[in-house]
């Protein structure tokens, strides 16, 4: 039913640095960035070692999605990583953010610096 209704939409492969903890966030709609990428059933949303990503395509919209977290180590290999409940987007800045670390970790970090 969610799928006829457009209630989910591709799900959302997040890729950070190993090491990284703390906020992550992809800002939408930059020109001088890439166009988001899609693997298979992904759209991937890449950050740098700062945690910082961006995109020249518009902000994916906030429907129910799948995520899922990868660890990229410098020599690109990959591991799953624990998604806590820190995902949000925000409209004013244009910029979807995980937290990646436990979800105890996030309630002691509290929200991003905007």
């Amino acid at each position: 039913m969610l799928v006829l209704g457009g209630g989910v939409g591709r799900a959302i492969l997040w890729e950070v640095p190993a090491g990284f903890h703390g906020w992550a966030f992809v800002r939408n709609g930059v020109s001088t960035c890439a166009p988001l990428e899609t693997r298979r059933f992904y759209i991937i949303a890449s950050t740098l070692p700062s945690g910082e990503g961006c995109t020249s395509s518009p902000a994916w919209v906030s429907r129910w999605r799948y995520c899922r977290l990868e660890i990229v180590r410098p020599d690109g290999t990959r591991s799953v990583g624990t998604l806590s409940k820190g995902r949000f987007f925000d409209r004013d800045s244009n910029r979807h953010f995980l937290f990646v670390g436990t979800d105890e970790e996030l309630h002691r970090e509290g929200g991003p610096r905007i």
